[in-house]
């Protein structure tokens, strides 16, 4: 690692002086043209080829036996050398791995050292035919070796453990590969002329704490300084069952604190913080996935069988947990995965896949007691910030059949049990029903023709007290999509129905602070176009009515909700990446003297990577939102202000 840092620095500040004397170092009678130019240059830098002694090399001259004795001498010593300096390095990682117990701080260094063995091994296939080839010719030339004072016994018998001992190295490796990430994250909000700003998850910003709890305050008085590092540990083992755990230490999983302003972290990675500022939370520890993989049978069907705690999805409008941090740049948050402790079985039937999984969904906690991934099911009324006919869920149980349709495509099958142990009730014509248990079942077929894409699906969520049906109507959806993409463009249309009792714990999308809306129906149209390789424009819009008349839904029948979203991406070079976004959403009330609610938000972005695996960003965004008290208990009738987010992000 020093040593390739040192060439890099080398070849950055002293390119022009490096050159020169790369050429001045080679054979003089040797252009630099020459199609060997390059390989007698290794050579000689190796020290296998030495030249004559006037420094030339005279390749038209045919070789003595005896100066290919020398060439072979050379090239038998080097080879001993590197494996005298990988024996040491081996040695030396083994004593770190045994005494590692306990010592986190040692992580980085042994998988740097670990990485730089394995680029070595993974090279050392090739050496199998030059050590075949070295022992050819040391019996070729055994005359004139020994002729030089070389022991070619010795040399024969040291090749010949050399040989063996590269075979033992390849399959040699640690019993556990260790990875993981390092973020810091750094968020700064601030609220305009007495008015808090919001975020599109509903996030307050400019909220001030101590002396200045409550308060309208700046940015150096919204700051909020969050940290997390995960550590992934994945068993290396080639035969039998697979593992892997992934331990995550920080403050940014936390509960809420109470204030006229509720604030807390991030949350617990699958629900809204509406309503709340950023605050950091006690340093707390949690598990995020521990599993163990095997490969087995039963009654001569082969199958797969993951257990312990799991995350997965199955699609946007069945189970897919939303992205409610977009200010905060991470795969565990962000990848849309449920997780759950309990058991996934994965079947396959020819091109057919067919998994079966079930467990429990809740008391999943941290060491502090916060509720890692808890998952819900119901309508979402937005009068009660999406609390409505809602219920958490405590063990879940699904069946998921793909099969693909030659090879254009495939078409997707679910069922999913989600129940509770802690029955609500649920309002349904004027009356008050308990239920305990949503089925969520449905399914989308996908498929491309050259350029072109087409996608349908559907789904629908029942709600059940024990066998017993509580709401059958008005609790489905329906989508369709026409897509095209070519090299430089690409864009899509759309049309989907969300009726006003769909409630999947799902992902399809939001306008605004409006996620996951029902009681909607209308078109969707996205597209992209690439200026050149490194500047996009893209947008989207969405045109939306009112599917039905229901007091307690975010629209009404004739209400509309429109909504577009404008960005740019520039990618300056290598290191160095801007963005730039406009976000505009409007809802227009069907109801006299009531004025339109208007959501509106401006997003700067700079990215740059500090390397292969670090990565720093920057991101400001601006916020004006009018009249959303209208149809919320929101405590303002509108939000001006920002939020300045910094993160840096390292991963081993």
């Amino acid at each position: 690692m020093k040593r390739t840092l040192r060439y890099a620095l080398t070849a950055v500040l002293g390119a022009a002086m490096v050159v020169p004397a790369m050429a001045q170092d080679n054979f003089p009678d040797v252009p630099d043209n020459h199609w060997a130019y390059q390989a007698l240059e290794n050579m000689k830098r190796e020290g296998i080829l030495v030249g004559y002694p006037d420094g030339m090399f005279r390749g038209a001259r045919p070789a003595s036996r005896y100066e290919m004795a020398v060439a072979i001498n050379a090239a038998y010593q080097k080879l001993m050398s590197m494996m005298s300096g990988m024996s040491d390095q081996l040695k030396a990682l083994d004593d770190k791995v045994n005494g590692l117990m306990g010592l986190p701080g040692e992580v980085k260094e042994l998988r740097d050292q670990l990485a730089a063995l394995k680029a070595t091994v993974d090279g050392m296939q090739a050496w199998k035919d030059d050590i075949d080839n070295l022992k050819k010719l040391a019996e070729k030339f055994e005359k004139e070796l020994a002729s030089l004072g070389v022991d070619v016994e010795a040399l024969k018998k040291d090749l010949a453990d050399l040989a063996d001992r590269v075979t033992k190295l390849e399959k040699r490796k640690p019993a556990v590969d260790i990875s993981g990430d390092l973020n810091f994250l750094a968020l700064a909000g601030h609220g305009n002329d007495d008015e808090y700003g919001m975020t599109t998850t509903g996030r307050i910003t400019g909220a001030g704490r101590g002396a200045y709890s409550d308060a309208v305050v700046g940015m150096t008085r919204d700051l909020t300084v969050l940290h997390e590092a995960a550590f992934t540990f994945k068993g290396t083992n080639d035969e039998g069952p697979k593992w892997r755990a992934t331990v995550v230490v920080g403050n940014m999983l936390s509960g809420v604190r109470d204030g006229f302003v509720a604030t807390t972290a991030l949350g617990n990675q699958s629900q809204l913080q509406l309503n709340r500022g950023f605050r950091e939370s006690a340093a707390d520890v949690y598990i995020q996935d521990a599993s163990i993989s095997v490969d087995t049978s039963m009654a001569g069907l082969a199958f797969t069988a993951d257990v312990g705690r799991l995350g997965y999805q199955v699609g946007s409008y069945l189970l897919q947990r939303p992205d409610y941090t977009p200010y905060f740049d991470n795969d565990r948050w962000d990848n849309g995965n449920y997780y759950f402790d309990g058991g996934l079985l994965k079947f396959k039937f020819g091109q057919a896949n067919l998994h079966l999984w079930g467990g429990r969904t809740s008391e999943r906690e941290s060491v502090n007691g916060v509720e890692i991934n808890p998952l819900t099911s119901g309508v979402a009324r937005f009068e009660d910030d999406f609390a409505g006919n809602k219920i958490n869920i405590d063990q879940s149980f699904g069946v998921r059949l793909n099969f693909p349709i030659s090879d254009m495509g495939a078409v997707n099958l679910a069922y999913i049990w989600l129940d509770t142990n802690n029955p609500s009730t649920f309002f349904v014509d004027n009356a008050n029903q308990l239920w305990n248990r949503s089925n969520v079942y449905g399914g989308d077929i996908n498929l491309k023709f050259s350029n072109f894409g087409i996608g349908a699906g559907y789904a629908k969520s029942d709600y059940t007290y024990n066998t017993s049906k509580v709401l059958t109507s008005d609790n489905d959806a329906f989508w369709a999509q026409l897509s095209y993409n070519q090299a430089n463009f690409g864009g899509e249309v759309g049309y989907r129905q969300v009726k006003k009792n769909f409630g999947a714990p799902g992902d399809w999308g939001h306008m605004g602070v409006f996620w996951n809306p029902t009681n909607i129906e209308g078109f969707w149209a996205k597209a992209h176009f690439n200026v050149t390789p490194e500047f996009t424009i893209s947008a989207e819009g969405h045109f939306y009515k009112g599917a039905d008349t229901d007091a307690g839904a975010l629209l009404n029948e004739d209400d509309r909700l429109n909504s577009f979203i404008g960005r740019l991406d520039y990618k300056l070079n290598q290191s160095w990446s801007l963005m730039a976004s406009y976000e505009d959403v409007v809802l227009d009330s069907d109801l006299i003297n009531v004025p339109d609610i208007t959501q509106r938000w401006f997003t700067f972005g700079l990215g740059y990577n500090m390397g292969n695996n670090t990565r720093w960003s920057i991101m400001y965004q601006t916020s004006d939102i009018k009249n959303l008290d209208l149809v919320s208990n929101r405590f303002a009738e509108r939000y001006r202000g920002g939020l300045l987010s910094t993160q840096l992000s390292v991963k081993f």
